[in-house]
């Protein structure tokens, strides 16, 4: 009878240490996003104005944004976009990673200065901003037990909060043609993110980063388009390939892939996907036979009449550019395809855990011993605490040491055997480590 109880026993206690063998939660999770079905539409309104439709559907990501441009005038444009985005991301807790579905809803402006022709590298100077907004969630709170590496049960219990953000930024850029068939893009970005955190210290993402992309044409109809952005709250690279046709307008199909680096505990995320654009092509009538159009750098096809383009007349002698058309209907084909490029997209929600977690002891703190007296002993006591913001004190129970603590390490000078204890405390609590001895031959 005692022989089956003991059996019981130690099953019972095998699948307890199973239960908690995932506390506390190590991991650093990355979401995968997708896979993620793009459309986006974009038409001209009338020959100022154009309007852009985005959508995106995916397993863990929606999203909807949309845009209006205008020509301010022959040089010069400007475009405003309204974004809404939902995603479910995982997030690492102490007892283990939790899947939240969040919002984040964002507006930006963009500015483009294009100087046509006149520019050798056809170079386009662009700035934009944003301004986003992810509400926090409350996840409520928690408490349990688990073993620690020494078999013993511990108890936990903190308050289960993610954290949303206020966040704005503003980007310059240069855009230009180095070579035929390729453009590049230089872009300085300063992120301002203050997120919405109780628990903990802020981690707010302050100060100046950039961004570099290039297009590059492979063939008549296929292209390449590769990003990069270094900012404060985060990494971000993208890559795409781009097929294009013509029927009734531009379609252009797509296959994309993202990754976004979170930093100071924001998840990272990553994508992939199919694309659909269509840009609709809006000219109609015939081209007055009087004005030749010319469009720099582009073939001009019989019968369509573009704004954008220069007007000259028989001997190459700009022409001022036309107001009215009986026949025809003037369209900006670049302010389309500017207006389909959003002036704020952002590629996934900022928002951080938030914690209230008094520190726990996962594990003893070792003897230390067989030292020789000259040689100091440097610890790493993070290994052995759980809890966010820790700091940590040194107390001497017997003998002497010259004891120095440098963020989580300590580094241990002793004239005689010691024995110490160590305290890790947050705002939430603290705990005392148990004593173990320091020693030297």
């Amino acid at each position: 009878m005692n022989r089956w109880a003991l059996r019981v026993g130690a099953i019972f206690l095998a699948a307890v240490s199973l239960s908690y063998a995932g506390i506390p939660n190590h991991s650093d999770p990355t979401t995968f996003l997708g896979p993620t079905a793009a459309f986006k539409i974009a038409a001209p309104l009338n020959e100022d104005t154009a309007a852009a439709f985005l959508g995106e559907a995916g397993l863990k990501n929606f999203r909807l944004n949309g845009t209006v441009g205008w020509d301010l005038t022959y040089y010069q444009r400007f475009k405003i976009s309204a974004e809404f985005l939902r995603q479910k991301i995982t997030y690492a807790f102490f007892d283990g990673n939790d899947n939240v579905w969040l919002n984040q809803g964002a507006v930006g402006v963009g500015y483009q200065y294009d100087p046509h022709e006149s520019s050798r590298y056809h170079v386009l100077f662009d700035i934009s901003a944003y301004y986003s907004h992810a509400p926090s969630a409350n996840l409520g709170n928690v408490s349990g037990t688990y073993l620690n590496s020494s078999n013993v049960l511990v108890p936990y219990a903190f308050n289960k909060r993610i954290a949303g953000s206020n966040a704005g930024g503003i980007s310059p850029a240069i855009i230009f043609m180095p070579i035929r068939g390729t453009q590049a893009t230089l872009a300085l970005n300063y992120d301002n993110v203050h997120y919405d955190t109780v628990n903990t210290h802020s981690k707010n993402a302050i100060g100046l980063g950039g961004t570099v992309g290039l297009n590059q044409v492979i063939t008549d109809d296929v292209s390449l388009n590769l990003s990069a952005g270094v900012r404060q709250p985060y990494n971000n690279y993208q890559a795409d390939i781009v097929w294009g046709n013509s029927y009734y307008g531009t379609w252009l199909f797509d296959l994309f892939g993202a990754y976004t680096a979170g930093k100071n505990s924001l998840p990272s995320t990553y994508n992939v996907g199919v694309g659909v654009t269509y840009l609709m092509d809006g000219y109609q009538g015939a081209t007055p036979g009087a004005v030749t159009p010319i469009e720099p750098k582009r073939t001009v096809r019989t019968g369509k009449v573009y704004k954008d383009m220069v007007y000259k007349d028989a001997v190459g002698i700009p022409l001022a550019m036309p107001t009215e058309w009986d026949e025809s209907s003037l369209i900006n084909k670049e302010l389309v395809k500017w207006t389909s490029v959003p002036a704020v997209y952002v590629p996934s929600i900022i928002a951080v855990p938030d914690v209230c977690q008094a520190p726990i002891l996962i594990n003893d703190i070792p003897q230390q011993g067989n030292h020789d007296q000259p040689s100091p002993v440097h610890i790493n006591v993070a290994n052995f605490f759980a809890g966010g913001n820790l700091t940590y004190t040194v107390q001497i129970i017997s003998g002497s040491a010259n004891v120095t603590v440098n963020g989580s390490i300590l580094t241990f000078n002793a004239s005689s055997n010691s024995r110490l204890t160590v305290t890790a405390t947050n705002a939430c609590g603290s705990v005392t480590s148990n004593a173990f001895t320091y020693s030297f031959d």
